[in-house]
């Protein structure tokens, strides 16, 4: 194998690489935001005994469909096929375990939430479930991605 050809080998194992770690990311990111959409549709709701109005209805919906798609997604990545069949196993194992997690978002955000109560923290909700998303996604996006030979 020439310098080219190994050159061109790497390029094609980096791409596959980027790949295979997109959907997990983008699984990630959508349960970063978790907070977000449940703050939407708190605001879209209004108090009780505000009249509503289209928009505000519409809003609630779509954000109440984004906080149902958090789960769903990582039920879908869990039982969805391998990202990629020569990707190491390392890769696979913590994005299956983000996929988990993600599953169980909405509880783990009424836990935080409970826990930022009970600790009287100053720490905000939301904060506090970006402070602990945000290694998890590193943990992820830093796995080493090395592929198996093929042939």
């Amino acid at each position: 194998m020439n310098a080219i050809d190994h050159s061109i080998q790497g390029r094609r194992h980096r791409n596959a690489a980027c790949r295979a770690l997109i959907p997990t990311l983008r699984l990630a990111v959508l349960a970063l935001f978790y907070p977000a959409f449940v703050d939407v549709f708190h605001w879209a709701v209004g108090m009780p005994g505000t009249p509503q109005t289209p928009g505000g209805i519409a809003i609630a919906t779509l954000s109440m469909l984004l906080m149902f798609a958090v789960p769903c997604y990582g039920f879908a990545r869990i039982l969805g096929a391998p990202q990629a069949p020569s990707v190491k196993p390392v890769l696979e194992a913590r994005a299956r375990r983000l996929a988990y997690a993600t599953v169980a978002a909405p509880a783990l955000y009424c836990f935080v939430g409970v826990w930022q109560f009970l600790l009287s923290s100053p720490l905000s909700d939301a904060a506090a479930w970006i402070l602990i998303w945000c290694p998890a996604i590193l943990y992820v996006a830093l796995a080493p991605i090395r592929f198996a030979p093929s042939g």
